[in-house]
């Protein structure tokens, strides 16, 4: 019984930082693609 709650607590742990990491890469992704538009934006500001 122990045993299956420390189990059970470990996967949650993984799964948690499991999900973490993929929504940071998510939102990582998403940030750079905004960098990306704002610097054609100005680019095409300045020309």
């Amino acid at each position: 019984m122990l045993r299956d709650l420390v189990q059970k607590a470990v996967y949650l742990g993984v799964g948690i930082a499991s999900y973490a990491a993929e929504t940071a890469n998510s939102n990582i992704k998403e940030l750079g693609n905004h960098a990306q538009k704002l610097v054609d934006t100005l680019v095409e500001r300045g020309k």
